[in-house]
């Protein structure tokens, strides 16, 4: 096993196969994979099928395009068996990708796959591109020198991640049997802001993702006219959201802390290290802003271990928009809110919480119509369970340093859906910083990650064998 890790790890050091490797992101980033656009779903298709020829060209059997019903968007699946006794690893990544934003955002273009500085630059660059290449060039590390990992693989890359994953479970329904394993392992994850270490996940904050839509006038009218004597969506609107800013930071819907479970004096020890300092979060945001959340609780601790609500978009009026002056009343008003659970809260509870809670603050004439996007539940990963020591080997061993112990504030439906079927034990760790400006404008992935990242999956395929 020794020679064989060696061997793979000495492939993947050649000047010409890391130039490769850069030359496969940087093509893969060029591709505008926004799976939330219907304009890019010819590209999102494209991408799937050059990632099965990527895949089978790699060795892997049986690579093709999964769907959990027609039309749906793809997911590309793939698998190896040569290892018969051994375990089998679900390998996950994502290549669909956030929208791109302004354009003033992205000197070089949003899909440059430009390198500037040791970095690949353009969205989805480092979430998730440049993880999705670390795991295609490990494989192909163990297939060039070896034939083959030592232990065998599925592989699941995912065209609908940034949109929710709303066929998730459809799709686990149908294909069931092709998603089972011993493990599964994906780095979707960043590093706490300040830490410059290997960063492992023990946790994952669930999700809540709900529109809310006030319905006003059939018709825009004029507010002098009418300003005073008909329902204004926009100002009912605003009550709904203000009505979810409580006191002291707390969440405003009634119940909503009900279910919450407290972390163990313990947990936040042991996580104390991987939790971002306030200079390293002020520095995140450019040095701009101040940091405001729940009181009671660290900086750091408040998206480790508590919930809490985001108001991801809110739209109302505006000049130009359906034709409406700036002074007319508008015809309706809607928000976008992104709630992240922690255990013990559902996210169908929630949705009624909430439903309750809009029926009470608003006014009697307004007609509110909310309708949940997606969810995901909260996930809490044993630290001490044997896959994920084995990831933490390979990351202190990577690194030349052990890793530091987080949950992540963000969610991952996938790793949700499968713990919550199969029971699945998860390794997660984090590629991504701060300085990769992930979901922003001018986000971009340092080629010494990429390197870094497949000697990591490289030797975590080494540890499950041994």
């Amino acid at each position: 096993m020794g020679v064989t890790l060696g061997t793979a790890l000495s492939y993947g050091r050649r000047p010409v196969v890391r130039q490769r490797w850069a030359d496969e992101l940087r093509r893969l980033v060029a591709l505008p994979t926004v799976s939330g656009s219907p304009a890019h779903r010819p590209v999102l298709e494209a991408a799937a099928a050059q990632l099965c020829g990527r895949l089978q060209r790699i060795g892997l059997t049986s690579a093709q395009v999964l769907r959990a019903q027609r039309g749906a968007a793809p997911s590309v699946w793939a698998e190896w068996a040569g290892q018969p006794g051994r375990p089998t690893v679900l390998l996950y990544s994502h290549f669909d990708v956030q929208p791109a934003g302004p354009d003033q955002a992205w000197p070089l273009g949003p899909f440059s796959g430009a390198v500037r500085g040791g970095r690949v630059l353009g969205r989805g660059a480092s979430d998730n591109k440049g993880s999705l290449v670390t795991q295609l060039a490990a494989l192909e590390s163990y297939f060039v020198t070896a034939g083959g990992p030592p232990v065998n693989v599925r592989i699941w890359f995912e065209g609908e991640e940034e949109a929710g994953s709303p066929s998730l479970r459809r799709l686990l329904d149908v294909h069931s049997e092709r998603f089972h394993a011993h493990c599964v392992a994906l780095s979707d994850a960043s590093r706490p802001a300040g830490v410059d270490r290997p960063t492992l996940v023990v946790g994952l904050r669930g999700v809540l993702d709900v529109s809310v839509t006030v319905e006003g006038p059939s018709i825009s009218m004029h507010s002098g006219l009418y300003g005073g004597e008909v329902l204004d969506p926009s100002m009912v609107l605003a009550r709904l959201v203000a009505s979810l800013w409580g006191r002291e930071g707390r969440v405003g819907v009634p119940g909503f802390y009900h279910d919450v479970c407290l972390p163990t004096g313990e947990d936040r020890r042991r996580l104390a290290e991987g939790r971002p300092s306030a200079q390293a979060l002020v520095e995140a945001m450019g040095g701009a802003g101040q940091l405001l959340g729940e009181c009671g609780w660290a900086v750091g601790e408040r998206s480790m271990f508590r919930p809490s609500v985001a108001v991801t978009e809110l739209v109302a009026g505006g000049e130009g928009r359906d034709g409406r002056a700036p002074s007319a009343i508008a015809r309706e008003a809607s928000a976008r809110l992104n709630f992240r659970l922690v255990p013990d809260q559902r996210p169908e509870e929630v949705a009624r919480l909430v439903r309750r809670h809009f029926a009470r603050v608003a006014p009697p004439p307004a007609k509110v119509r909310i309708e949940v996007r997606g969810g995901a539940l909260p996930v809490v990963v044993p630290h001490r369970h044997p896959v994920v020591m084995a990831a933490a080997r390979a990351l202190a061993t990577t690194w030349g340093a052990p890793p530091v112990l987080t949950r992540n504030g963000g969610s991952i439906p996938v790793v949700a859906e499968l713990y919550r079927r199969y029971r699945l034990p998860v390794a997660i760790w984090g590629l991504s910083s701060a300085a990769d400006r992930i979901h922003a404008g001018g986000e971009s992935f340092p080629l010494s990650e990429l390197f870094r990242g497949c000697e990591a999956v490289v030797r975590f395929l080494g540890q499950l064998a041994s």
